[in-house]
């Protein structure tokens, strides 16, 4: 439940919602190249999409490519609509399909909203790597299972 009393719903992305998707990820913008890979994550049914008054206000896509372990790939959210508990909703629902001993997953330094909601959320920091980013390392973070989530 967001803070204004509208109701967040989590459904599995479909074709249909690949223009959506699109449409509200700021990184595809700068590489082309997500396209393909929202294309992949719908298409290899890992990807769910939060609904805010019934438009698509975000996604995230989970899959076992971390040395065969669950990675979240992306937790993507509309602009207008960050800080209002849709990047929460869309993490947890994509742990919740996981029934593994651990999920990673990462982020870059820069990128204070994502290390705060994970760190939130029981996500542990594990390192960094440097030379993805120029100039801005990838954070990579995992949670065990049993993690409780607060309140």
């Amino acid at each position: 439940m967001l803070a204004s009393g509208m109701d967040i719903s989590i459904r599995s992305a479909t074709f249909a919602d690949t223009e959506a998707l699109m449409a509200l990820d700021t990184y595809l913008r700068i590489d082309p190249v997500r396209a393909v890979e929202i294309d992949e994550w719908v298409s290899g049914e890992c990807c769910v999409l939060a609904l805010l008054e019934d438009r698509v206000a975000g996604y995230a896509a989970i899959r076992d490519t971390f040395f065969r372990q669950p990675m979240i790939e992306i937790v993507m959210v509309a602009e207008e609509h960050r800080s209002r508990g849709v990047g929460r909703a869309l993490l947890r629902s994509v742990c919740s399909r996981r029934d593994v001993p651990k999920i990673w997953a990462s982020t870059n330094q820069s990128n204070l909203r994502m290390q705060a909601l994970l760190a939130s959320e029981g996500f542990v920091f594990a390192g960094a790597i440097e030379g993805l980013s120029e100039g801005d390392p990838e954070l990579f973070y995992y949670r065990v299972r049993g993690w409780q989530l607060p309140g």
